[in-house]
């Protein structure tokens, strides 16, 4: 799942770098597509890669540990 993501997320990023070099109406409207597109792309990126932390922590992969640290 992560590298379809990835992937897509990496064509559209690279579609609209193309579309940044030609500001016509049409192409604006595009871009902004696009940029909805790469907006719901990485929140659903984000979703996975926390599900598969979650995953993770469950199968004992790595474990939490509970230790008192300095904010500063």
């Amino acid at each position: 799942m992560k590298t379809p993501l990835a992937s897509a997320l990496f064509f559209v990023n690279h579609i609209q770098s193309l579309l940044a070099d030609s500001p016509s109406q049409q192409l604006l409207e595009i871009a902004k597509y696009l940029n909805l597109i790469v907006i719901q792309l990485t929140l659903m990126q984000s979703f996975v890669d926390d599900m598969l932390d979650l995953r993770m922590i469950k199968d004992g992969v790595f474990t939490l540990v509970e230790e008192a640290f300095d904010v500063n």
